[in-house]
């Protein structure tokens, strides 16, 4: 196990994550470029179903655990007794199963990303199993670390929980870019662009038959996934009449997706951020939302069927009508964060730390 050793007074943050793909990629490299007070490690691995992050991607202090769940129990133990954090920070639930079933002398904070009682593919037996043992592992846990509105709303299920606290390190800088944006015209455009893993919360079906019924509609629109996991993957979504792009976490060529699109389409059941929704408002691109909760919270305009959804696309294509539906989004989402109480990730740290020592 090597890290590459930092020796500095400012407090060493040490992040823990089983699933260092998309969101949970994008969080981490948020967070550990706030480099004036703290230094951060990252141990990391990612889901089987989705590709590994590339050398260039991992732009952070970082070593990846191996094996299964009682050999990366024995690397967490290894690495908190070789770096000696001040504070351990878990990211998605499986991480937080690792690094919470054993007590760890560092604060432990943890962020879910997605609670895993809130999927919407499971019996509700299975969602409250979930919620029991989250609430469990709340004995040892310092501090939840939240990073979007729906969380607190979320947190709210545990039969208990610890401190809770809210941050904008993930948002600050996209909220920040759409104050500034304006409306940019996609007038010859015929994509429509899904973003993320091909994965039962972004909804395949669902997705088919918005293709289907744009089709039938006479739309000479196309749906775009960007998220295959493999050529055979891409191969199965043509097969369904949609167009397929390997996942890569490189910010550029997502960004220069979104803006060749006519709209981007967040069609999840279940999703917390989702960031790709900030990020394409903040590229001046219309957003076609389902009736997502972490979207529907905001005050912004959700589709819930496949007609309405279809309504609204094909509204899209009227320039006025675009421009409109854009700024009532953009209004509605500078609106909800001009009244949100948030902490500074780096302070949050720093005082977590003070508290355990």
């Amino acid at each position: 196990m090597q890290f590459d050793e930092l020796k500095s007074p400012r407090v060493k943050v040490l992040h823990i994550t089983d699933a260092l793909n998309g969101g949970i990629l994008t969080a981490i490299k948020n967070l550990t470029q706030h480099v004036q007070k703290c230094d951060h490690y990252v141990l990391w691995d990612s889901h089987a179903d989705t590709p590994v992050p590339k050398a260039s991607e991992l732009t952070f202090n970082n070593f990846r655990m191996e094996g299964g769940h009682f050999s990366k129990i024995q690397q967490i133990k290894k690495t908190v007794r070789l770096i000696k954090p001040d504070v351990i920070h878990l990211h998605s639930s499986l991480s937080g199963l690792y690094g919470r079933v054993i007590p760890l002398k560092p604060p432990v904070c943890y962020s879910a990303h997605a609670f895993a009682f809130e999927r919407k593919d499971i019996s509700k037996l299975r969602a409250l199993f979930f919620r029991i043992v989250e609430s469990a592992l709340q004995i040892n846990t310092h501090t939840n670390i939240l990073f979007w509105p729906i969380e607190e709303k979320h947190i709210k299920q545990l039969l208990w929980k610890r401190n809770t606290k809210i941050t904008d390190a993930l948002w600050i800088n996209l909220i920040s870019k759409i104050e500034k944006v304006s409306y940019i015209p996609a007038d010859t455009s015929k994509q429509l662009l899904v973003i993320g893993r091909v994965a039962p919360a972004k909804d395949p079906e669902f997705v088919v038959t918005i293709q289907n019924e744009l089709t039938k509609r006479n739309l000479e629109l196309k749906i775009k996934w960007f998220g295959a996991r493999d050529y055979a993957q891409i191969s199965q979504l043509k097969a369904n009449g949609i167009e397929g792009l390997l996942w890569t976490s490189q910010e550029e060529v997502l960004r220069e997706q979104i803006v060749k699109s006519k709209a981007i389409l967040i069609t999840s059941k279940w999703e917390v951020g989702p960031y790709t929704f900030y990020e394409s408002l903040s590229l001046g691109r219309n957003v076609v939302a389902r009736d997502l909760e972490s979207i529907n919270i905001l005050g912004v305009k959700c589709h819930p069927t496949v007609k309405e959804f279809c309504d609204e696309i094909e509204s899209l294509l009227e320039n006025d009508y675009a421009k409109r539906s854009f700024e009532a989004q953009v209004k509605s989402v500078l609106g909800y964060y001009k009244k949100t109480s948030t902490q500074d990730i780096e302070h949050l740290y720093e005082r977590i730390f003070k508290d355990g020592n």
